[in-house]
């Protein structure tokens, strides 16, 4: 007994153990390393930065970072992912599964759940695990002050829920549930009439049962694909499904447990019927109106429904955004264009909001939500002087877009555009989608509606799509226009060809510009402006526009300060600074 070693087992991403040793004597010890004398500031950020099962290998390292593990700070964010706090379990139909796990789950809450500030659910499609999780969280929420107490819920200040209102590519291979489930039912029934009818004296080895698995789990794949639903989805446009029913209930009971002590909520693409959204928040209303700062409420429907809820919280104020953009400490609300209407503006403009952000990402529906009238921003804008409106647009890339842009059925020439809100205080316009250009259109809407408050416009991430060098075919004119019309203009970012000639004169046209983004590689050196369109002093372009060094030097000299191109790394990590701050 006494040569027994404590040890223990792991398992690696591809679920093979392994055996390994946990003690280790003093004398063994090279002391070349000084990991194990690290500060706790600086193991608590390590530790932020990994997974639960990476913080668990971590642990492991020596006795100074398994007493590490129970810092604050490692556990203030928790993100509650597929795989979080799961075993896997064998299903005859559905092969191995991961479930949640109560032990590991109860264990968890009740040894750092009091250290947990920030309650994160990432899109996951195992909506039996979410359901079982929110209820655990919800239970020992409302049983905190009993023998069984742990302190889990008392100190939780933001909580983030985003649904995967997408389930046409995450649940192919989920034959119980989704689009095509009747079809796969049926496939399954005559699977095992099929077997039921073949002679019980024939033995099936285990191979040849798993083969049938895979072959039965294919034919149901392919039997989803050849649903209505997934035919129209081929056709363009993404399949969207919605939350409800149990799914809905457990959060709106865990919203409820944490409203006491909640100030930033954000609830993402849940796509509810307009029943249910109009009273979402009805008891987060009632027990947060004053403690909430940041609110994020994005497709909370998918068709035009006016959601009340945020004229409630008069004291909306922002910390910090997620969405790539520096944000000043001011009042903020984000919300989908479908979700505002008169009836939200005007509440708004009785507080004291000052950001306004309306976001539109790749789930929202094309004519789904109309522009509020101009006497009611007019009206606003008089209760409310210092309300400022961002325009905001931001998606990804999906197999569905590509395959409509290629055949430019529903995105146009312009790709996706705004929803433009004629009189309101509109301060930028930022679009943070691959498939967007900067179009006629557009720079035409801005500069006739926002000309005289415009400050922030520009594309951010890498465009998908192709743009012809010709000068009468590139943005040149357009921005130079945005320049010319919007005294204000403090910020521009530029991703798409232009010449450098064009670079220097936006930097000469705009009075107030500071910032001047612009992505080297899509930069063309030349000077091919129409003699027409050019004054007497701008013959110097001549000279200074053919090197990228005396373009560089030249707008350096109009700004005041030291400037370049960017490369698309860069390019990709700019952060805008949409938000004046306030005294």
């Amino acid at each position: 007994m006494n040569d027994m070693q404590a040890a223990s087992w792991i398992v690696d991403d591809n679920n093979e153990e392994s055996y390994i040793d946990m003690e280790r004597d003093v004398e063994d010890d090279d002391g070349d390393s000084w990991w194990s004398m690290l500060p706790d500031l600086i193991l608590e950020k390590i530790y932020s930065y990994l997974t639960l099962r990476e913080r668990y290998y971590a642990s492991m390292v020596c006795r100074r970072w398994s007493d590490a593990f129970y810092l604050p700070y490692v556990w203030s964010r928790f993100v509650f992912q597929e795989s979080t706090l799961t075993r896997r379990k064998f299903n005859y139909y559905m092969g191995w599964q991961h479930v949640l796990d109560h032990l590991r789950t109860q264990i968890c809450f009740s040894r750092v759940g009091r250290h947990i500030h920030t309650l994160i659910f990432e899109p996951m499609y195992n909506f039996h695990n979410l359901y079982e999780f929110m209820t655990m969280a919800s239970y020992f929420v409302e049983n905190h002050g009993t023998s069984r107490g742990t302190g889990f819920g008392e100190r939780i200040e933001a909580l983030s829920f985003t649904f995967p209102c997408e389930m046409g590519d995450g649940t192919g291979n989920r034959w119980g549930t989704g689009p095509g489930a009747q079809e796969v039912t049926m496939l399954r029934s005559q699977s095992v009439s099929d077997d039921a009818s073949k002679e019980d004296n024939v033995e099936i080895t285990p191979k040849e049962r798993a083969a049938q698995r895979r072959a039965f789990r294919l034919a149901a794949f392919e039997a989803r694909q050849q649903t209505p639903r997934a035919r129209a989805r081929a056709g363009g446009g993404p399949e969207v499904f919605g939350t409800g029913g149990k799914l809905l209930e457990a959060l709106k009971r865990l919203l409820l447990d944490v409203a006491h002590s909640l100030n930033t909520l954000e609830l993402v693409d849940l796509m509810l019927e307009e029943k249910e959204a109009q009273v979402l928040l009805d008891d987060t209303c009632a027990s947060a109106t004053l403690s909430m700062r940041r609110l994020t409420l994005v497709n909370i429907t998918r068709h035009h429904s006016q959601l009340l809820h945020p004229g409630v919280f008069v004291n909306l104020q922002a910390s910090f955004q997620k969405l790539f953009y520096f944000i000043a400490f001011s009042n903020v609300l984000t919300i989908s264009p479908q979700n505002i209407g008169p009836d939200v503006i005007l509440l708004l403009g009785k507080t004291s909001l000052h950001h306004l952000h309306l976001l539109q990402n790749h789930y929202f529906a094309s004519g789904s939500a109309q522009p509020v009238p101009y006497r009611v921003w007019r009206r606003c804008r008089e209760d409310n002087p210092r309300l400022e409106v961002h325009l905001e647009l931001k998606e990804g890339v999906h197999k569905w877009r590509r395959r409509v842009a290629r055949r430019g059925d529903s995105l146009g020439e312009s790709g996706p555009e705004l929803v433009w809100q004629d009189g309101a205080p509109v301060k930028s316009i930022v679009y943070e989608s691959p498939y967007a250009k900067v179009s006629s259109m557009s720079v035409m809407t801005a500069v006739e509606l926002y000309g005289n408050d415009l400050e922030v416009f520009g594309h951010r991430g890498l465009p998908h799509f192709w743009r012809s060098r010709s000068f009468h075919d590139r943005a040149d004119s357009l921005l130079l226009l945005i320049c010319r019309r919007c005294t204000r203009l403090h910020t521009l970012v530029i991703r798409e060809r232009v010449s450098t000639a064009t670079v220097i004169l936006l930097a000469k046209t705009a009075p107030n510009l500071k910032r001047l983004l612009v992505r080297r590689n899509a930069v063309l050196l030349r000077c091919d402006w129409p003699k027409s369109a050019m004054q007497d002093d701008d013959n110097y372009l001549l000279s200074l526009a053919t090197s990228y060094e005396s373009t560089e030097k030249a707008v350096s000299t109009i700004l005041g300060q030291k400037w370049s191109f960017m490369s698309d790394r860069q390019f990709k990590n700019v952060c805008i600074e949409l938000h004046r701050k306030t005294r």
